[in-house]
């Protein structure tokens, strides 16, 4: 039988010799019948209550016991007693259950408890904890302390845990100051602020009080929370990405060679988190080598280790770690094989979610925006592709592919799957997909969508959540503007209109910017034609006057906005576009004079008015072109150019000797040469 002293703490035990031992060595025998116990447990918070109302024990004890008062015992620990020097399971009582005791039971659980409040009720909890040490009537012990460090955890707040840190700090103060183990840290304690520092990514101090715990001698012992807290807190960290996922399996090794720490499917899926945040092809290759070896534990205990049953988050991440690598889209869609597989044969576990669908969705995205997802997969029998480029596996274009997977999400919703409800996000990505394929008919595949998400955003009470917003809109127009087709740029600007329209009738959501006139711009540049610089100018003009008018830097006119009606000009190959282009350069100029940053000439607006002037009935001399570029080389000169400006000001040369190569003489190319020798690689 275990008991706990009501005054001094300490612990005393009665062996089955009918002896009496203290924390301070051996009392005087005496026999159970001179101490009858009787104790009642019952189940209050999950915690019992004894109630010890026999006559104390000799005078020889140490302490005074007083075995009439009832006790509340908060939890099970270790500890060491003297006499024997061996290790004795104990209980850790706090202060009687007084009715003053069951009110701040009570009310501290109704402060936890409210939901709504989260981020406020941990500072109430820690006030009206305080307050109750300041009163007296009742002694807080380590379940109250660890309940509000959690609940600092909870909170989110920036300053969650510094103030969680304050706690512990405080309640270790109580201990050594006012004697009161009933307040020391346990592991609970250590694991709720190693917690709190998790969800904050604060990888330093994580590990600071893994150490510290595994330095305190009595009832702190580091276990498998503490360690998936430290893991849990290199996933969360921006900053500790590319070495998270090293030493996350360094601690997975530590946990491994502990025997009395058993590493769980949290533990699995926190490493697995740090190997996908990490990137590159070895730790996707760690991360599924991570995923098939808790399978084979689960497998192994035949279902019977819940703790060990992989889930949805962790092959999720498995897949997600392979969609960022190059060549790995074949390696992610294998991952989707097997989470459709297991879930088929009745895993309740495991089931694709609306991550898994808009990872692979991305993937395909990306691999659309370079160009890689065009190519066709060299002998597609189904084998993982191990290729270093982005091959679609089934022969399809990557944009394809981004689509046959959010028509699956759609009708696995309509079967009643909650749970992979494409959003904007999803159907915005694969918008983005046609409009950067690049294939015949992309935009008009972008436009039909936008379409669909309208309807649906209609139906019944309409749903919000694939309502198209300025994001689906600017997807649309660059997909005709990249299009390049017969009244494509047409189509872009009547989308620009219907933005206005739904916009003035209320619709804050699609809101035209800057992107959306531009990609319109871009469109007339693209498409060229006799008319294509007038128009493209008087979007411009808009812009402008919007600008002037309402002061919303949404809308304010930029370089690319410039550059492309520029380029628009030139592409008019019309007579006297390259004054025209020449005119918007100036203006540029001036505006920059003026204090537009924005403005700025970069060196692509110089190589669109070269070539307009090229383009045009005058044709480029090379006085004029000289003359461009001395211009283009005072803005280099200011220190505000970056790594691309003097990329781009070098394809600009690059331009003009290949233009004045056929019609000028070596002496004139050698002037141009020279000039370019001014630009100063940073």
């Amino acid at each position: 039988h275990i008991l706990c002293c009501g005054r001094c703490r300490s612990a005393i035990e009665v062996d089955n010799q009918q002896q009496l031992t203290s924390a301070e060595g051996p009392v005087e025998k005496m026999k159970l019948s001179a101490l009858p116990i009787i104790v009642l447990l019952s189940v209050v918070s999950g915690s019992a209550v004894g109630f010890v109302p026999a006559a104390a024990p000799s005078k020889t004890t140490s302490c005074a016991f007083r075995p009439t008062k009832s006790v509340f015992i908060s939890e099970e620990s270790t500890i060491c007693t003297p006499a024997t020097g061996t290790s004795t399971t104990s209980l850790q009582y706090s202060n009687a259950v007084s009715p003053e005791t069951r009110q701040f039971t009570k009310q501290l659980k109704s402060i936890l408890g409210n939901k709504r409040r989260q981020r406020t009720s941990a500072q109430e909890a820690e006030e009206y904890l305080f307050q109750t040490l300041t009163e007296g009537t009742v002694r807080p012990d380590v379940v109250a302390f660890t309940k509000v460090i959690s609940a600092w955890a909870r909170s989110r707040r920036p300053d969650a845990p510094d103030r969680a840190e304050a706690l512990l700090s405080r309640m270790i103060d109580i201990a050594n100051d006012e004697g009161r183990e009933d307040v020391r840290p346990n592991t609970f304690t250590y694991n709720a602020l190693i917690n709190a520092f998790a969800r904050r990514g604060l990888v330093a101090k994580a590990e600071e009080y893994l150490s510290k715990m595994q330095e305190v001698s009595t009832n702190v012992d580091a276990d498998c929370i503490t360690y998936n807290s430290v893991i849990n807190a290199y996933a969360s960290s921006r900053k500790a990405k590319k070495e998270g996922g090293q030493r996350a399996l360094e601690l997975f090794e530590e946990m491994k060679s502990d025997e009395s720490i058993k590493p769980d499917s949290v533990t699995y899926g926190s490493v697995i988190k740090c190997l996908t945040n990490a990137g590159g092809k070895a730790n996707a290759e760690k991360a599924e080598e991570l995923l098939n070896e808790l399978e084979e534990l689960y497998e192994n205990s035949d279902g019977a280790d819940e703790s060990l049953a992989p889930n949805t988050i962790i092959y999720n991440s498995v897949l997600n770690a392979w969609s960022t690598v190059r060549g790995g889209i074949g390696r992610a869609e294998a991952i989707l094989d097997r989470m459709e597989e297991l879930h088929g044969a009745g895993n309740g576990d495991v089931s694709p979610d609306a991550f898994t669908f808009s990872s692979l969705i991305k993937a395909w995205t990306a691999a659309a925006s370079s160009g890689k997802g065009r190519r066709k997969a060299a002998g597609s029998g189904g084998g993982v592709d191990d290729t270093d480029d982005d091959t679609d596996l089934l022969g399809r274009s990557a944009a394809e592919r981004a689509q046959q997977l959010l028509d699956r999400m759609e009708q696995l919703y309509r079967n009643g799957d909650d749970d992979v409800k494409p959003n904007k996000v999803v159907y915005n990505s694969v918008i983005h997909a046609w409009a950067r394929s690049g294939e015949a008919g992309s935009a008009q595949r972008a436009e039909d969508l936008l379409a669909r998400m309208q309807q649906q955003a209609k139906v019944g009470d309409g749903d919000d959540d694939v309502k198209p917003d300025v994001v689906t809109f600017n997807s649309v127009i660059d997909a005709w503007a990249r299009a390049e087709e017969y009244g494509s740029a047409e189509k872009a600007e009547n989308l620009l209109s219907s933005m206005e329209k739904q916009y003035i009738a209320g619709d804050e959501s699609v809101k035209p910017d800057i992107k959306s006139i531009n990609s319109c711009i871009n469109a007339w540049s693209r498409t060229g034609g006799p008319g294509a610089g007038l128009r493209a100018e008087q979007l411009l003009d808009r812009a402008e006057s919007l600008y002037e008018e309402t002061g919303d830097d949404d809308v304010r006119p930029n370089k690319v906005t410039y550059s492309s009606v520029i380029n628009a000009h030139a592409k008019s190959y019309k007579k006297g576009c390259g004054e025209f282009a020449e005119a918007i350069l100036d203006h540029m100029e001036e505006m920059y004079e003026d204090g537009a940053s924005e403005a700025r000439p970069n060196p692509i607006a110089f190589s669109a008015v070269l070539q307009a002037w090229q383009n045009s009935d005058v044709g480029l001399s090379a006085p004029r072109a000289e003359g461009l570029l001395m211009r283009m080389m005072e803005y280099l000169d200011e220190g505000k150019r970056g790594g691309k400006d003097v990329i781009d000001a070098n394809k600009t040369f690059d331009l003009v000797v290949r233009l004045l190569d056929k019609t000028y003489d070596e002496d004139t190319i050698g002037r141009i040469e020279e000039l370019r020798e001014g630009i100063r690689m940073e």
